[in-house]
């Protein structure tokens, strides 16, 4: 399966920033929606341990204060 999206370059420099600060090593995952027809949301997702546990830290990268 082939799935296309847009991102601009100040979102890549926003998941770059993002990286680096958070020192992601591994993989992570970008979630992009786009149903409003004004504007889209993308949220980067990744693993990390607190407090000794596994837990799911989303960022959002581009919301609605962005349209």
């Amino acid at each position: 399966m082939k799935t296309s999206i847009v991102i601009n370059k100040d979102d890549l420099d926003i998941i770059q920033k993002i990286i680096e600060e958070n020192k992601i090593v591994g993989a992570f995952t970008l979630h992009y929606e786009n149903g409003s027809g004004i504007g889209y949301c993308l949220d980067l997702e990744f693993d990390d341990e607190l407090h000794g546990r596994l837990a799911k830290i989303s960022i959002t990268v581009t919301g609605v204060e962005n349209w």
